[in-house]
């Protein structure tokens, strides 16, 4: 093989010689809100020392670095490669890695390992390029820049080619290995769904009816349980069977055919999912959120259900909590770079066990619990923001003084200072910089006419949001 790639190196030199001494046509460059002059000689590209020409945009060269268009060159290698102009991000996937890149960030998730950049993808032209050295080595791929012959030569390693069967006399059942069956963790029955345990996913064979743009995900990870839309009524191709599983991310898979074809997985934990074509297949991974989103806020409406809390003049907190809650949440729910999840939307009581486990299952980046507050003195009024104290990771400390300062700047309440309290359960036990809002003092008569004011909980969630948004912004 090493020889092989040698070859092919020399090969693809000696091909580019010819165009050493052609220089690129003048092109007008626009990225990073600045128009530039291109005016460097013409990079020819090889893969498997095939020429591959890009119509879109031609690779460009940006001080030692150079970037190519991101479908047009992974694409034919077999990788999948989705944009969202909503998050700015490009994910590529070749079945078994996964990549994040956002543009013009210089880090990169690879696999839910966070990667630095040397060079980081831009929209050039309005045309997304992406660095090939950077994802091409990820993906297991040899790369090799030719300066003088201003090429690059790319080896994809090729499946092992299989030998031929010995001719034998005998029953090849008898002398081949059988094929295995299903181990004694799964069992699938699924028609036209296969499962792949290893990688958690279930691929489905593809037929021209449906596609992955018709389909629709439901996230309900409180139950722990993901529900898929095809689209349409599949009964007649998906006709049955179920899969269950006790490794893994999935536990079991079946199907509903009421009002159109829906599969059903219950997962073993909260789960994100990972939905694409590839190979005239279609892939349904299961990842941990935190190996799929880089910025996960978790927010906790305190108390509900039979456990309401404090109150003060008819007013039960745990209505207040879950007002507040649900106003942040349709703010974080439209931010294009963060995913938010909830403690509860319900006037539900889940156990302190069960916020700090969700929070810390999902991997967020951020907790945030809502709470209001009582003493018997009725004088005592304000806002207060706790934190977990941790000398090593500050930035619990630092999101409770942003969000108590911007609180009693925008909404006047009396201040009572961002405190440590590593007693409080749901600080204590997760595992991310978290926070406990008391927003104010049912027990007092001041407090308790603000916190219940029309425009409170709108104002209290933007103030909250904001906060948020540079708590992430300053990383």
């Amino acid at each position: 093989m090493r020889h092989q790639f040698k070859k092919a190196l020399i090969m693809a030199a000696m091909l580019c010689t010819s165009y050493t001494v052609v220089q690129a046509d003048t092109m007008n460059l626009t990225y990073d809100g600045r128009n530039h002059v291109y005016d460097l000689p013409s990079i020819s590209l090889y893969i498997n020392n095939t020429p591959i020409q890009t119509t879109l945009m031609p690779p460009i060269q940006l001080g030692d670095r150079v970037l190519v268009p991101a479908r047009e060159v992974f694409e034919p290698m077999g990788a999948t490669v989705e944009w969202k102009e909503a998050e700015r991000k490009v994910y590529v996937y070749d079945g078994v890695s996964l990549l994040v890149l956002e543009v013009d960030k210089g880090e990169a998730w690879v696999n839910g390992e966070l990667k630095m950049l040397d060079m980081p993808p831009k929209v050039i032209n309005d045309k997304l390029m992406i660095p090939i050295r950077f994802i091409s080595e990820q993906l297991g791929y040899k790369v090799v820049w030719e300066g003088n012959a201003r090429s690059i030569a790319i080896q994809k390693p090729l499946p092992p080619a299989q030998s031929e069967l010995p001719e034998t006399e005998e029953d090849p059942d008898e002398t081949l290995n059988p094929i295995p069956s299903p181990t004694e963790n799964w069992e699938n029955s699924l028609s036209n769904i296969s499962y792949e345990p290893d990688q958690n996913t279930l691929i489905i064979e593809q037929q021209p009816l449906f596609s992955v743009a018709d389909m629709s995900i439901t996230d309900l990870y409180r139950e722990k349980k993901i529900i898929i839309d095809l689209g349409g009524d599949y009964s007649a191709f998906l006709n049955g069977g179920t899969l269950v599983s006790t490794e893994g991310r999935i536990k079991g898979v079946s199907l509903e055919h009421a009002a159109g074809t829906r599969l059903i997985i219950n997962t073993s934990s909260v789960s994100a999912v990972n939905l694409y074509e590839q190979e005239g297949k279609i892939h349904i991974q299961l990842v941990k959120p935190s190996e799929k989103y880089e910025k996960i806020v978790l927010i906790d409406a305190g108390h509900g259900g039979s456990d309401p809390g404090t109150s003060g003049g008819g007013i039960l907190e745990k209505d207040l909590n879950i007002r507040y809650a649900t106003d942040l949440y349709r703010l974080l729910i439209n931010a294009p770079h963060i995913k938010v999840y909830m403690t509860r939307e319900e006037d539900v009581k889940p156990s302190l066990e069960d916020r700090t486990t969700l929070a810390n299952e999902i991997g967020a980046s951020l907790f945030v619990s809502i709470h209001n507050n009582y003493v018997d003195n009725t004088a005592v009024n304000g806002t207060e923001t706790f934190y977990f104290s941790n000398p090593s990771d500050p930035r619990g400390e630092y999101f409770a003084k942003l969000v108590q300062a911007n609180i009693i700047q925008g909404l006047g309440m009396n201040d009572r200072k961002a405190k440590a309290n590593n007693g409080l359960y749901v600080l204590r036990n997760t595992t991310m910089p978290s926070v406990l809002i008391e927003g104010g003092f049912l027990s007092n008569e001041q407090d308790r006419m603000r916190l219940t004011q029309a425009d409170f909980s709108p104002r209290l969630a933007e103030i909250i949001y904001q906060s948020i948004l540079t708590y992430f912004e300053m990383n």
